[in-house]
């Protein structure tokens, strides 16, 4: 505890988890970066040696640099003896918030145009899906706002390893419901495409899996950030890096897995699953001159 200062605000039990925080925030930095170099020949070969002008790609390099870039940052200590203000601190809190919400949405961005090309392309499909992440992403906004105004005008205790939000008002509790709410939503929109198909398609099958993995990883994450929120904001520090962490990591994974499922088929034109279908469809499978019996399956299911 040398060198560690502990404000009258503050007790011994709260600077423990803030240093555990600080820890586990590195530890989210060793994670991605581990992953990365696991993963670095896989996406060398899946991504940066592939065609780079579509959304995928950007939105690929956004996921899994954004957040490592974030945390880094995060970690460079703006003070000699790393106390710093209550406004800093409500600037550090919303970076945080903002980071998480940008990742989180990123990759439920990726899981939409999914299960729009699932759906055979629906625009109802898509304006539902539009329309749900529209109120989602709205929601976490005003959450968001108001638990900033009020901490604007509470006193934060900060100590040399970061700040304590013990003065959280009760409607931040709230922060994680929408994607709480419409995460199983996609979720059951894949289960119900992959268990509803007549013929057994590996691709739909593979997609189901990854998001199956995903939703159930993000959900079990943003559940347990809720409670911590709501009963012990004490801790909030320990799981915060986590939030933007785990759908940076596995988000990545799901556009790598995708790529290499639609390479063993040797057939772009399945870049449909991941990519806009109306962009790729209309130039890739011209240019091939037919379709994989994978994607005609799936267009064609009877």
């Amino acid at each position: 505890m040398t060198g560690v200062t502990i404000t009258e605000d503050l007790g011994l039990p709260d600077v423990n988890a803030l240093i555990i925080g600080k820890r586990f925030r590195t530890a989210a930095i060793a994670l991605l970066v581990y992953d990365h170099l696991i993963s670095l020949d896989r996406e060398i070969e899946l991504v940066w040696r592939k065609r780079k002008a579509h959304p995928v790609f950007f939105l690929y390099v956004f996921n899994r640099f954004f957040v490592l870039a974030y945390y880094i940052f995060d970690s460079v200590p703006l003070t000699y003896n790393g106390i710093v203000s209550t406004k800093i601190c409500v600037f550090y809190l919303m970076l945080d918030v903002i980071v998480t919400t940008v990742t989180t949405l990123v990759v439920q961005v990726l899981l939409q145009l999914r299960i729009y090309a699932l759906y055979d392309r629906s625009r109802k499909v898509l304006l539902v899906l539009l329309v749900l992440c529209v109120f989602e992403a709205t929601g976490m906004g005003i959450l968001v706002a108001l638990t900033m105004k009020h901490l604007f005008r509470t006193n934060i205790p900060d100590t040399s390893v970061g700040c304590a939000y013990q003065n959280l008002p009760k409607i931040s509790f709230f922060f994680f419901i929408p994607s709480l709410l419409y995460e199983p939503i996609l979720c059951c929109m894949v289960a119900y495409k992959a268990i509803s198909s007549t013929v057994r398609i590996p691709l739909i099958n593979r997609i189901a899996r990854d998001s199956m993995i995903y939703f159930i990883a993000i959900f079990a994450e943003l559940l347990v950030s809720t409670l911590v929120w709501a009963k012990a904001p004490g801790w909030m520090n320990i799981v915060n890096p986590w939030s933007a962490a785990l759908p940076s990591l596995l988000g990545s994974r799901l556009i790598l897995s995708m790529r290499e499922a639609v390479e063993r088929q040797n057939n772009i034109a399945t870049y449909i699953v991941e990519e806009f279908p109306s962009v790729v469809y209309a130039r890739d499978v011209d240019h091939l001159g037919s379709e994989s019996d994978d994607l005609k399956t799936l267009r064609n299911p009877q």
